[in-house]
């Protein structure tokens, strides 16, 4: 319960609105520590082969 705000985001690629609680989620662990927070849906990460584009590293499910 709460603001919707609170569970909804966007993918960074294709700007689809995704519910966090229900969607496939993901997201690249190095750049959530440096403070970006970048979000992927499910057909986009699949697009990047599970690679975050900026650093290389493994995307990680949300």
């Amino acid at each position: 319960m709460g603001h919707r705000g609170w569970i909804t985001a966007r993918c960074y690629i294709c700007s689809k609105k995704l519910n966090v609680v229900k969607d496939t989620v993901y997201y690249c662990p190095k750049c959530f520590s440096k403070g970006h927070r970048i979000l992927y849906c499910d057909a986009d990460a699949k697009r990047l082969h599970y690679r975050c584009p900026f650093d290389g590293s493994e995307l990680k499910l949300y």
